[in-house]
């Protein structure tokens, strides 16, 4: 049994040293799960105050059902990553067989080690290429997750500010709704003015339950991401939004060749020819140790040797066709992502810089229509203007507020997207829109 005890040490050191071989391809991207839950869940549960979009992300990476899934797969594809080490490791067979015609019994143990073998070389080399595109499918999941609470969030918001400001504008309009029905009725003021002061009233009354029932709807989607029902004081808009602080184009463009879509496509096109590799290794020899131990009928039969396997298959050919085109594919389609990754880039910061001064203008625009609300009032009540001139005046600065709201988040949006694309982690990113969004001056 010597002989076995040999070949059972040599399969432990050469499964090694093949594993270091691959130490370099190990995990470099860190566990995307672990420092997105540092402060989830006990934390963001016992903050004080209404809930924002950190908290609300939070909440979500440990009750969003979708993202629990990808959560499920990330362990599904680190598992099959592992098994590509299988591949060069030692296999034990053990069998029993009984021979009626003789009467006797034979139990053979073998021992099989692969030492030379291209194709399953190929095969373990992509155990690292394979655990790194597990994490960056999470990364994605993350990523995804945080575009999702923000589209949830932002229709939220627009329903509930639009509701506010409709609110608003209902309670002016009905101001000025009795004010012309008295100057009707005192021979001061028209039917004319009346009626269409009374239309342009009713339809912001009946506009304010579409808006409630939309807020209520965004309010339910949110609740389903994070388990936790939205409160009223939960995503208030402040008077004036923050600023964003908007680093430098070259210095955030950095971050675009490690954002997970394109660390995908890298690692897609490395597993792709790496398993080119292995179809091209399948049609060359094999050398691999073996040893055997038989015993049929108090009979011990040992051996140890080396065998050399030399497969000739013509459908093994047809085979290396393929995956050599799948190979060149992936390549293609790396580069495709790249390049579509750098388009998007310039894009969202053109976006999020040209979306600034934007929000500025919608800002002072705010101020101005309600200084002309105010300063139609005012000619009213001097016979100067008349109401239908207060009425206009009051939609005009209905819908410039509400455009600076639209604004605002069609800004937070891109400035998320920006973030996410220049490989700035989720919840980093999710914090950023938070302060932009919610810190400014309440």
């Amino acid at each position: 049994m010597r002989p076995m005890r040999l070949l059972l040490l040599l399969s432990t050191i050469l499964p090694a040293a093949a594993f270091a071989q691959t130490t370099n391809d190990e995990v470099v991207v860190r566990d995307p799960a672990s420092g997105a839950r540092d402060a989830t869940p006990a934390a963001s549960e016992a903050a004080a105050g209404p809930m924002g979009l950190v908290r609300a992300f939070d909440l979500s990476l440990d009750h969003d059902a979708e993202y629990r899934s990808a959560e499920a797969e990330f362990d599904v594809n680190r598992a099959a990553a592992q098994q590509s080490l299988a591949s060069y490791l030692p296999s034990a067979n053990y069998s029993m067989t009984n021979i009626p015609t003789d009467g006797l019994t034979r139990q053979v143990f073998s021992v099989n080690q692969p030492i030379v073998s291209l194709e399953r070389l190929a095969t373990l080399r992509q155990r690292g290429p394979r655990t790194r595109y597990a994490n960056v499918v999470l990364l994605t999941r993350q990523n995804e997750l945080a575009q999702r609470m923000m589209k949830a969030v932002s229709d939220y918001v627009r329903a509930n500010e639009s509701a506010k400001l409709n609110a608003a504008k209902v309670e002016a309009l009905e101001e000025q709704s009795n004010r012309a029905r008295k100057l009707y009725r005192g021979g001061l003021g028209t039917i004319t003015d009346a009626r269409e002061v009374e239309v342009r009233f009713l339809q912001a009354r009946a506009n304010q339950s579409l808006l409630i029932a939309e807020r209520n709807a965004a309010a339910s989607r949110i609740g389903s991401m994070t388990g936790v029902d939205v409160a009223p004081l939960d995503f208030v808009l402040p008077k004036r939004l923050a600023p964003i602080a908007l680093s430098s184009k070259d210095a955030l463009g950095i971050g675009v060749p490690q954002s997970p879509q394109v660390l995908s496509a890298e690692l897609s096109e490395r597993v792709a020819s790496l398993e080119a590799q292995r179809a091209r290794g399948s049609l060359l020899p094999t050398v691999q140790a073996s040893a055997s131990y038989t015993l049929t009928k108090g009979r011990q039969i040992s051996y140890v040797g080396v065998s050399v396997t030399a497969p000739v298959s013509v459908a093994g050919i047809f085979h290396v066709a393929a995956a050599s085109a799948t190979a060149r594919r992936s390549s293609e389609d790396r580069r495709r992502i790249q390049e579509q990754a750098e388009v998007n880039f310039a894009r969202y910061y053109g976006l999020v810089e040209g979306g600034r001064e934007a929000l500025e203008g919608n800002a002072m625009a705010i101020d101005a229509a309600e200084l002309s609300v105010s300063a139609n009032r005012k000619s009213y009540e001097g016979g100067v203007r008349s109401n239908l001139d207060v009425v206009n005046a009051i939609q005009t600065a209905f819908e410039v507020k509400n455009q600076y709201i639209n604004s605002a988040l069609l800004l937070a949006d891109n400035y998320l997207n920006l973030q996410l694309i220049a490989a700035v982690p989720a919840s980093a990113a999710i914090e950023n829109v938070e302060r932009f969004l919610f810190g400014g001056d309440k």
